[in-house]
């Protein structure tokens, strides 16, 4: 069926799809693939589907989509990942989705997006986390654009709809750059640190996003190295007056 242009297979207890299936149809457009039993998507799913605009996935069991499954998939304008159980998905594959303009992949288990993801996504203007595990967002410009749709309440080719609800929110220095953003909701909510769990993201002043400055846990003698050469010390916490404090606090030199 090499002139299909839209193809739906909702709602069926579809849990394979051979390899290159859809290589063929070089006319597609649209493919529907939500509400089915789907657990991984593989580097060949969607080999060849250059045309293709809309992807939607949710309502699967998917737990793995490999590196290479979205590399085809250039043109796409609408992908919707959302309500399976992903803990990473293809982001290098994303960031090359220039034509993307609405990327939903909430109700998932994501606990980390790179820096970066968003840069040259111009075209995108909807953008849904909500239920993951994130602990925090990467800053990125088009983030920016979020702010004004808050404060019309309408949707322009400029604004940005984000929605970034129902994640673990670790609310410190890191995550001042959106908590300066100009919004209006107050439905998210910091899990961590604890003198801020459960409170609203929006409510909190901006000096109480802080970060707490490293504590040494392990005693390091002396170390000598080239310039070039890499040294580590264990590190978590809050620096505090134990004798490793003081003897970091007299000892340590900038390495030259």
């Amino acid at each position: 069926m090499t002139r299909l242009v839209d193809l739906t297979l909702s709602r069926n207890t579809i849990s394979y799809i051979t390899p290159h299936a859809f290589a063929d149809l070089e006319n597609l457009r649209a493919l529907h693939l939500n509400s089915n039993r789907l657990t991984r998507i593989g580097n060949d799913t969607f080999s060849g589907m250059s045309k293709l605009h809309h992807l939607i996935l949710n309502n699967n069991q998917l737990v793995l989509i490999h590196q290479g499954a979205f590399n085809d998939l250039l043109a796409l304008e609408e992908l919707d990942l959302s309500y399976n159980n992903l803990d990473s998905i293809p982001w290098e594959a994303i960031q090359r989705m220039t034509s993307l303009h609405t990327l939903s992949v909430d109700h998932n288990m994501l606990d980390y997006i790179p820096e970066g993801t968003f840069s040259l996504l111009q075209k995108l203007n909807r953008l849904d986390v909500t239920s993951n595990k994130l602990q925090k967002l990467p800053p990125d410009p088009l983030f920016q654009r979020a702010q004004v749709l808050a404060t019309s309440g309408e949707m322009t080719p400029s604004s940005f709809a984000l929605s970034f609800g129902g994640n673990p929110l670790h609310c410190n220095c890191e995550l001042l750059w959106l908590r300066r953003l100009k919004r209006e909701d107050d439905l998210e909510t910091c899990a961590t640190p604890e003198h801020l769990s459960g409170r609203y993201f929006w409510s909190i002043s901006e000096e109480e996003f802080l970060c707490e400055p490293p504590l040494i846990t392990r005693f390091s003698h002396e170390m000598r190295v080239l310039e070039g050469q890499r040294v580590a010390l264990r590190h978590t916490g809050q620096l505090g007056k134990s004798p490793v404090d003081r003897w970091l606090s007299g000892n340590v030199q900038p390495v030259k």
